[in-house]
């Protein structure tokens, strides 16, 4: 099947969610794929990235079939202030500035040789970044034209970004959808946040609906529930599971489900019960893998994607 050359002949809303069952990719197309991640956001240094992910592919299988092809997810965060060569509102020790986004980005799409002391430079084991991280942009934005905002920065991201995590309340749906369109590869994760879940009184079937009248689907390609933000609040996981059970129910199969709130290395094992019930359940850490200056706790970060295999189940190849 050829691309259509126009959008009056692209498919409609149905037959791109019929492609992506039949494919088991995203819903823009078998390449936007929806496989689950563990991520970390808020690294603001190329060697953080390193240091965390290639000591995660040394002790672990992200991105091997055996795990369901999960991915450990890069966050980058950027906000309106540092698009613009601004400081930061809040927690400006986890904002790079916005010169440094591609290199960041860059150092999880690199080779990395792991090799024993003893070990020549010409030997050693190959592990593949590229394909074992999701890379992405957490941005938040009140500004109008959001579409033009995330142009702008994909041509700052360059080559290896693979998403956006949008970290605002209600984005414009039209923006969202044109955005899809011409980005059909990209991850487009919708944060469900504190004031979105409060706009509809805490109600997972108000949210499901709201979700559903603004047409975010088939644009979005994940929703993640976050009512911390990266304040490090640890989410209710009474409350947690409710939204989970309605949002798998709604949406379950047409976008991937996550989410976020408080996690760190120590306490992943309170989500055993969740991966019993949806081992395909994508997780982002941010609040709680910080030191007290507020930089990104390196170790912590490592001994958090350790620890995220230990209460995910094992997965057979699909």
């Amino acid at each position: 099947m050829t691309a259509p050359e126009r959008p009056q002949d692209w498919p409609s809303p149905a037959e791109f969610i019929e492609e992506a069952r039949k494919h088991g990719g995203g819903l823009l197309g078998p390449q936007a794929k929806l496989g689950p991640y563990t991520g970390i956001a808020g690294f603001t240094t190329a060697a953080e990235v390193r240091s965390v992910a290639a000591d995660a592919y040394t002790i672990s299988g992200f991105g091997t079939p055996h795990f369901g092809q999960r991915r450990l997810a890069i966050g980058v965060l950027v906000s309106w202030e540092t698009l613009n060569g601004e400081a930061p509102r809040k927690y400006p020790e986890r904002y790079p500035p916005i010169g440094r986004v591609r290199e960041i980005l860059d150092a999880a799409a690199e080779p990395y040789v792991h090799r024993s002391p003893w070990q020549p430079e010409n030997e050693g084991t190959v592990f593949d970044l590229k394909a074992r991280c999701l890379r992405l942009i957490h941005y938040n934005s009140k500004e109008p034209n959001l579409l033009a905002q995330l142009d702008r920065l994909c041509e700052i991201a360059g080559e290896n970004i693979d998403g956006f995590q949008l970290n605002m309340a209600w984005p414009p749906e039209d923006d969202l959808k044109w955005w899809a369109e011409e980005h059909p590869t990209m991850r487009l994760i919708l944060q469900v946040n504190r004031k979105m879940f409060s706009n509809v009184v805490r109600s997972p079937q108000l949210l499901m609906i709201e979700i559903d009248k603004r047409k975010y689907l088939p644009s979005i390609t994940d929703i993640l529930f976050d009512m911390s933000g990266g304040a490090g609040q640890p989410a209710d996981l009474t409350e947690a599971r409710t939204v989970l059970e309605a949002l798998y129910g709604a949406f379950g199969g047409l976008v991937g489900i996550g989410l976020a709130g408080g996690l760190e290395w120590h306490s992943l094992w309170k989500l055993q019960p969740l991966f019993d019930r949806w081992p395909d359940l994508s997780i982002d850490a941010e609040g709680r893998l910080r030191d007290k200056s507020d930089a990104l706790n390196a170790e912590m970060a490592r001994e958090y994607a350790r620890r995220a295999f230990g209460v995910m189940p094992l997965r057979k190849p699909g």
